[in-house]
Order: C-alpha cells, then sequence, then structure tokens
C-alpha cells in the first residue's frame, strides 16, 4: 500500500536525526564544461546553459574569507583557527564552547570568571541560544544567528575570540524568504561576505501538502535575505549538503519516490541533483541531474569535493559505498570502500563508519587506505566518572585525510542529561588516538 506523506516525512526525520551526521579549497580554474542536462524539469531559478566565462586566474582558499568545507554538509558547528576551537552543537547545546590547542584546556567560551556557565548561569557569555547550524568565524570574530529579544526578530550577533564582547550586529530581514510553514534556515556558512544555508519545511497549497527545500543567502552586514533554489514536490527531496569553491556554492541533493510493501520498500525513483551558484553573477545552474535507479544505484545525501584539477567527486551517506566523479555530465565510478557502512566524502579522502562496531575505513581518492580498524574509545575515560558515560550514537564525521572529527552522542546511566562530545583523530600517526575537542552536557 501507498505510504502517507505525513508517515514517510516522520521515517525521514528519525532517519535523518538518526544518521546525520568537508576542507581547505585548492588552486584552480573554474570548470569549463558544459552543464549536464535532460528533460527533468529544473527548480525555480536555474538556469541550464549560463553565461558567465570561465576565469583564468587561479582560485586561492583565504581562511578569512572562505568556508572551511572539512566541517560542513552536516549540523555541526566547528571553527578552527590557528590558536583553538570553537563549537556549538545545533542540536545539543546553547553554549559556545571553546579548546586551546596548545594547552588542552576547554570549556564554555567565557570571560566571567566566576561565572556557573552551562550548570545554570543565565548571564553567562558563553551563553549564545543560536539558531540554526550558523556558527561561523570572519574579520577576527565569531559570528551566529539567534533571536535578538529586544526587536523580536532574527539578528546577526558576534563575539571576540576570548569570549568578550558579545554584540548584535545587524537585524535579519527575512521578509524575503518568509513562507508559511518554513524557518530560518537549518544551517548558515560564511564564504566570501555572505551566509549560505538550506531549509526543510513543509507548505500546504489547495489543500495539499508539499514537502520543500529552499537554498538561501543572507548578507550579515546588511541582514538582507534571499531565495537562491526551491523545490516544492509531493514527493521526498533530502536535506541539501553545500559545499564552497572559489566564486561558487555547490549544492546537492536527492528527490525520491517509493512505495512502502508489506515487507519492504521499493524505491520508485532516486533523482541526484547538483546544481551550482555564482556568487558573482548571481546565476543559478545545473551540474548534474540524474536518476539514479536507471543506473543501478540507491544511494542519497551524498556530500561533495572538489580537487585541485576542478574535479567534482561525490559518495552518498546512506545507501551504498561508492565514490564517485562526474565526468562529461554523468557519475563515473572510482572505487568502493570495503566495508557496508555509512559513507562520508572528506577533504581529500573518503570515510565509512559503522558506530555499533566503532570501525572506520579511511581511504585516499587514489583508493589507496588510510587506516582501517576499530576506533579509541578511551577518551570516555577523561569525563566525568560518576556520569558513567555509554557510546550511544553520532551525528557526523568531517575531516579530511589526515585528520577525522566525529560527534558522539553520549548517554549516562543516571538518565538526567546525555552529552554531546566532539572527537578528533589523528590519522597521521599509525593507530588513531582520541582527543575530546569538546563535551557538552545537557542534549536531552
Amino acid at each position: 500500500m501507498k505510504k502517507s506523506k505525513r508517515s514517510v516525512l516522520s521515517a525521514l526525520a528519525l532517519l535523518l536525526a538518526a544518521l546525520m551526521l568537508s576542507c581547505a579549497i585548492s588552486c584552480g580554474k573554474k570548470p569549463a564544461g558544459d552543464p549536464a542536462t535532460d528533460n527533468t524539469p529544473l527548480p525555480e531559478g536555474v538556469t541550464a546553459e549560463p553565461n558567465a566565462a570561465p576565469s583564468e586566474k587561479p582560485i586561492f582558499y583565504d581562511p578569512e574569507t572562505d568556508y572551511d568545507n572539512r566541517y560542513g554538509m552536516g549540523y555541526d558547528c566547528i571553527v578552527e583557527t590557528e590558536d583553538a576551537y570553537y563549537c556549538c552543537a545545533s542540536y545539543s547545546s546553547r553554549y559556545l564552547f571553546y579548546y586551546d590547542k596548545a594547552s588542552g584546556e576547554r570549556g564554555v567560551l567565557c570571560s566571567k570568571p566566576e561565572c556557573m556557565h552551562d550548570a545554570g548561569g543565565t548571564d553567562c557569555s558563553g551563553l549564545i541560544e543560536m539558531c540554526g547550524a550558523s556558527l561561523n568565524y570572519w574579520d577576527g570574530r565569531l559570528h551566529y544567528l539567534a533571536i535578538d529579544r529586544n526587536h523580536h526578530c532574527y539578528a546577526f550577533f558576534s563575539v571576540a575570540l576570548d569570549g568578550s564582547d558579545k554584540r548584535m550586529d545587524t537585524l535579519a530581514d527575512t521578509s524575503p524568504i518568509e513562507i508559511q510553514g518554513a524557518t530560518m534556515p537549518q544551517r548558515l556558512d560564511y564564504h566570501r561576505g555572505k551566509c549560505y544555508g538550506w531549509r526543510y519545511y513543509e507548505e500546504v497549497e489547495n489543500s495539499e501538502l508539499f514537502n520543500c527545500i529552499d537554498v538561501v543567502s543572507a548578507d550579515p552586514q546588511t541582514g538582507e535575505t534571499r531565495l537562491i533554489l526551491k523545490e516544492k514536490l509531493e514527493v521526498y527531496p533530502t536535506e541539501p549538503k553545500l559545499y564552497y569553491h572559489g566564486n561558487y556554492v555547490y549544492i546537492s541533493y536527492n528527490i525520491q519516490d517509493y512505495e512502502e510493501l508489506e515487507d519492504h520498500v521499493e524505491v520508485l525513483s532516486n533523482i541526484l541533483c547538483i546544481y551550482r551558484w555564482n556568487i558573482e553573477t548571481e546565476e543559478l545552474e545545473e551540474v548534474l541531474r540524474t536518476e539514479l535507479l536507471d543506473i543501478g544505484e540507491k544511494g542519497s545525501g551524498f556530500r561533495l569535493y572538489i580537487d585541485a584539477e576542478e574535479r567534482i567527486w561525490t559518495a552518498p551517506v546512506y545507501g551504498e559505498q561508492t565514490v564517485y566523479t562526474i565526468e562529461s555530465g554523468a557519475l563515473c565510478k572510482a572505487f568502493l570502500c570495503d566495508n557496508p557502512w555509512s559513507c562520508f566524502m572528506l577533504d581529500g579522502a573518503a570515510a565509512v563508519f559503522s558506530m555499533p562496531d566503532m570501525a572506520l575505513e579511511v581511504r585516499r581518492l587514489d583508493g589507496s587506505l588510510i587506516y582501517e580498524g576499530v576506533l579509541d574509545t578511551s577518551f570516555i575515560e577523561e569525563l566525568d566518572t560518576s556520569r558513567e558515560y555509554e557510546l550511544d550514537s553520532y551525528f557526523g564525521i568531517y575531516g579530511d585525510a589526515e585528520a577525522i572529527y566525529i560527534s558522539f552522542v553520549l548517554d549516562a546511566k543516571d538518565q538526567e542529561r546525555a552529552a554531546y562530545c566532539l572527537v578528533r583523530y589523528d590519522l597521521t600517526g599509525g593507530t588513531p588516538k582520541p582527543e575530546i575537542i569538546a563535551c557538552l552536557p545537557g542534549l536531552r
């Protein structure tokens, strides 16, 4: 029998919450190849044949202006500077945390020495109450989106790297993207002067329920917001993955339709969509839009990576463990990971991970093995032993060929509060050793 929209959306939400879980951009030139086209309809605003000519000027990654893809395409907020890490888990904490690389000191980023912080300090300067995954770094400060309670609207805030001088910078003008039933973006990334993000929501029109995804931009200087791409569907889109490369924002998502039978779910359609937004010309063009079932593939949640030769690499988080390149407007298999686990495209590498076994396989993009084995979980012993923490699940995996970051959910036997724990594993020295970047109590 046909599965109801509401029940399918609920199932999708549970799947995303359980499994949701990348990258310094290399030098190169804009892709000169024509975008792939087929007969499927394009979303609002897409141009199949963009007019912009390729630039001959090399594109360099600038950490002061460009988004660090190593920490993107998920639900965690991770910022790395020369001296420290900063993080705030959008699903688990209202507080901003830091980790000092030199001293190993970590905790709530607060400039008040006597503050109770997340143990109950309501005036803690580390209490940011961030909206979505919107923590970013530019101009020497940490920036995020939150509610301004004086004006009762969204606003961009910022704070100094030592936790002092927290202030509201700009009120967000959300009127261009206000839609009944829609929220602000679930994620916002800062890249070359603007923030880009996405949202997933339901929209009712003439008593008909539609499933929608939007990709939007926001100017943190003026507060202006803009709709870049919209899909309004009777079937089911996946959450978009955004990747930043030079003057382009790449956007990846699936459009799926399926039927629930007595003993299994029959996938009727699974379209992979990849677009790119030119931040200079403000044009959206199609890179790839293909029916995966036609080539026997079942994956979804495709992350992206672009190498120094402008080659696009992609791999699905769910459904299969294949790493692909896009060649002449088509998916081409590059290599297959050995283990049947969730797959993650990283910066110059790919990883598959099994949470029940705590097993990890990481490969370079030539298919050669970096590491395969069971991860060390001794970091739990560094936490509050009275809580008797146990590994429960994870939100995401990030990183590159030298280090990966896993955001774990830890259950406590006292049943009071679970914890979010961001752990770094160094891949350069043989057996990866865990390093706790942050431990955030109060997940639920």
